[in-house]
């Protein structure tokens, strides 16, 4: 018999192929009845974990835009003394 062992906090199950579907909508279902609160917090929690990710990412973007801003100031301060000593 083919199927898929789940193992959860306190337990395990062997779900056979043919109960996967019943058994994901049974599952589906007990989540969904779950207080809001909870469902909440987990999503919250789920969130936090791309937060780090998200902000890695913008601080990556603003020091290449800085670097960018930083080298145009240079050309612009160069030019300028340039035009100044002709």
């Amino acid at each position: 018999m083919r199927g898929v062992i789940l193992t959860g906090a306190s337990d395990k199950a062997f779900i056979a192929d043919g109960d996967l579907l019943a058994t994901a909508t049974e599952t589906g279902q007990k989540l969904a009845a779950k207080l809001s609160g909870a469902l909440l917090a987990s999503k919250r929690l789920i969130k936090q974990a791309s937060i780090g990710e998200v902000k890695a990412a913008i601080k990556i973007e603003n020091e290449g835009f800085f670097e960018r801003v930083r080298k145009r100031w240079q050309r612009s301060s160069r030019n300028v003394m340039q035009a100044q000593r002709r």
